[in-house]
């Protein structure tokens, strides 16, 4: 309908003080007539609206506006870049930015998407270094100590350790441990 329109919680607050004067001073649910035109919402006392109007009017059409409304994967607020907010305490936090084309201005709205987006970043360890790029893949490099005594090695198909020859084991007889403790 044609008709349909926002009302802000202040325009209903405004007719709210309106309604709580007009009951205080004993006129009781004294409108008895409305119209609406241009925006504006004409309150009568007379059902045949001779009366003087109480109006309201309400804001022009409001809309997202496209080319401001984005997701900064890395906020930064700055005044210059949305004039007229207050700082929402979101910088280094990815953000949506709302912004609504009224009356006269573009406001701005800040929405935390860290509840909606988890961030990864790879550590390194004694053993591994753990790597997560731009498009999210996450890559793992193991580290080969250089010990010249090292028999770790990678091959194209894993990680890999020869296979040494069994060692002999020469056992102490009786006869050596009692010399031993002798």
């Amino acid at each position: 309908m044609a008709n349909e329109k926002i009302i802000t919680l202040d325009l209903l607050e405004t007719y709210k003080n309106n309604q709580d004067k007009v009951i205080a001073d004993g006129d009781a649910l004294a409108y008895k007539a409305v119209d609406f035109k241009d925006n504006t919402i004409k309150f009568y006392k007379t059902t045949d609206k001779s009366d003087t109007a109480f109006e309201v009017t309400l804001p022009a059409e409001i809309y997202l506006d496209q080319t401001k409304t984005v997701i900064e994967a890395d906020f930064e607020w700055s005044d210059t870049k949305y004039p007229g907010s207050t700082d929402p305490d979101l910088d280094g936090e990815p953000v949506l930015v709302l912004a609504v084309i009224g009356e006269d201005a573009v406001t701005y709205s800040f929405l935390s998407m860290k509840l909606l987006v988890d961030v990864f970043t790879g550590e390194e360890t004694d053993t591994t270094e753990t790597t997560v790029s731009a498009d999210n893949k996450v890559s793992v490099a193991v580290k080969i100590s250089e010990n010249k005594n090292n028999a770790l090695q990678v091959t194209d198909d894993g990680l890999f350790v020869a296979k040494t020859e069994e060692a002999e084991w020469t056992y102490a007889t009786q006869e050596d441990i009692d010399n031993l403790f002798a």
